[in-house]
This record gives structure tokens, sequence and C-alpha cells, in this order.
């Protein structure tokens, strides 16, 4: 099972408390949990991620194209570019 299904399966659990859910799936939650807690407090942080789980295939690829660059300029070595 991937990552990607159990957040659906998961909400398929609605009924029951987290504390029934299998293992993996509870940890996938609470993990899930304490990384929207960081994104909701963290001062710059890119709040659109927070609701990744739901949203539509255009905005994942925006998000991932930003990302990527992001990353990129974070890989720049101040001392050697241009």
């Amino acid at each position: 099972m991937s990552s990607c299904d159990c957040a659906g399966m998961a909400s398929g659990w609605a009924e029951r408390s987290v504390s029934a859910l299998p293992p993996q799936m509870r940890q996938q939650a609470a993990v899930q949990r304490k990384l929207d807690e960081i994104l909701r407090v963290l001062p710059g942080a890119d709040q659109r991620l927070l609701h990744l789980e739901t949203a539509p295939q255009a905005e994942l690829n925006a998000l991932d194209e930003r990302h990527g660059t992001v990353r990129d300029e974070a890989l720049v070595d101040p001392a050697t570019a241009k």
C-alpha cells in the first residue's frame, strides 16, 4: 500500500478513533498532524501545503514546480555562483 492510499483510507475510518487505526495508519496520521502544526506556525511557510492531500492536480503540479525552483536555488553555492 502506498502512502497516498493510506491518506484516503484514513478518512474511511472517520467513525473510529485514531487509536483504533492500524498501527501504520495511526503513525501516518500522527506524523501528518505534527507536520501540519509545524507548517501552520512557521513564519513564511507556504500554507497551501497544509491541503495537498485534497488539492487538484494542477495545483500539485504548480507547487511542485515552485518548490523545485526553491530547492534548486538552495543548492546553489554562493561562493561559486556568478
